[in-house]
């Protein structure tokens, strides 16, 4: 006796016209030669929910380096405020010493974030 899966399969072969749900819709939709159909919603509302928290994250994340920023410009350290201006520095002082880490993270969070903002805005940043 074929399972319900085979049936199916079979019944696919036989009349791929047949169709319930979402399925139905998507075939309705897509065999428009015109596509005047294939309409979606936006979600606009959510959208701009999504890309307002994303701005508070942004917001977040800049105010957190511009505290290291003031730090590094008052440090005693030697070495900080010379990391502070050359990246390559910044970069290979980072393993050594938790000032370099917490900015070197902090830099690699902030690019994720704009990759992030940047591809649901529609605004390009790089």
């Amino acid at each position: 006796m074929a399972s319900d899966q085979e049936k199916a399969e079979s019944a696919k072969d036989i009349n791929l016209a047949y169709r319930d749900g979402i399925a139905a819709t998507a075939s309705f939709l897509s065999s428009d030669p015109d596509h005047e159909t294939f309409i979606f919603r936006r979600f606009d509302n959510v959208a701009a929910r999504n890309l307002l928290q994303l701005q508070s994250e942004l917001i977040e994340l800049e105010r957190r380096q511009f505290v290291l920023d003031k730090y590094a410009a008052i440090s005693h350290h030697a070495e900080l405020p010379l990391s502070n201006r050359d990246w390559t520095r910044m970069k290979a002082n980072a393993p050594k010493r938790e000032e370099e880490r917490k900015r070197v993270q902090l830099a690699d969070e902030i690019e994720q974030k704009l990759k992030k903002y940047s591809s649901f805005s529609g605004v390009s940043m790089f």
